[in-house]
């Protein structure tokens, strides 16, 4: 396969916002047909766009554990045996491979519905997360436009672009939330959220469901939208939003660190190795 190829396909890939992984070989043992250095470009839909890591069930297996990370947007190193056709991916070459999936994802957008402190917060916010921002403020009032990438005053939010990777919150509070609600429904959002009192949520998420919006489709908003910080002033309400949108993408619990499973068991481990000893240790330290 031509390198040059292969590095202009991902960067065509690239410029179209395109979601594809990356599989490498990094390692084999024994007869395998791929070798040391194959690549291949995995696409959302499961298909082998260019490139390629092996045939048969390694191909399949590759695909799969592909489709996986581009869900979970994480890297992974599977190991793939050879050895016959009881174990592993039932190929019978007699050799072992590792192979390195790195998934490649547009970057993660954040479109905001409304204007006010609470959105010019989460907008500056997002940008040091690195997400691209979008403010759509269909009353045009937004105080300060250089918090946001772009800026869509379009009262039916024509020409912003709401699909799986985008995360949606509507901050108008107003008579039209129900409509920015659907349309980001509409579109596919990944995330959607509502700032609103419990009260007006209620009336907001019953007329979308006069509408037709089903039950399931209802529960995907979250309102009110946050974790629960104790915020009160706007920055700590744009604060609680936005790390309930980075747990939700990375798989976090949104809760306190220190009462993780794991930290749990860690800290459990570090008090019983301290018992008996002329000196207490301090687990955070």
């Amino acid at each position: 396969m031509d390198s040059q190829e292969f590095y202009r396909t991902v960067s065509e890939l690239l410029q179209q916002g395109r979601r594809f992984c990356i599989a490498t070989v990094v390692k084999t043992v024994g007869h395998t047909s791929g070798k040391v250095g194959s690549k291949a470009i995995i696409l959302d839909d499961g298909s082998t766009l260019l490139g390629w890591v092996g045939g048969g069930c390694v191909e399949s297996t590759v695909l799969h554990e592909g489709l996986k990370s581009l869900e979970d947007g994480r890297s992974r190193t599977i190991l793939l045996e050879m050895e016959d056709e009881l174990r592993g991916t039932g190929v019978p070459c007699g050799g072992t491979m590792e192979v390195y999936i790195e998934p490649v994802l547009p970057k993660r957008k954040l479109v905001l519905v409304g204007h006010g402190a609470i959105v010019e917060n989460m907008a500056r916010m997002a940008k040091l997360l690195d997400m691209s921002v979008v403010v759509a403020d269909p009353e045009n009032m937004l105080r300060d436009r250089s918090v946001a990438d772009v800026v869509v005053t379009d009262p039916d939010l024509k020409g912003v672009e709401i699909d799986r990777s985008t995360a949606v919150v509507v901050a108008t509070m107003h008579k039209q939330d129900h409509k920015f609600l659907k349309i980001a429904l509409d579109g596919g959002a990944w995330y959607i959220g509502l700032i609103a009192s419990e009260k007006r949520a209620g009336i907001v998420l019953e007329t979308l469901s006069k509408m037709g919006v089903a039950g399931e489709e209802l529960a995907r908003i979250r309102t009110p939208a946050g974790i629960d910080i104790g915020g009160e002033t706007p920055a700590e309400i744009a604060l609680s939003i936005l790390a309930e949108i980075v747990a939700l993408a990375r798989g976090g619990s949104g809760g306190y660190l220190r009462e993780t499973k794991k930290m749990r068991e860690e800290l459990a481990d570090v008090l019983s190795d301290s018992i008996g000893g002329a000196e207490r240790v301090n687990p955070v330290c």
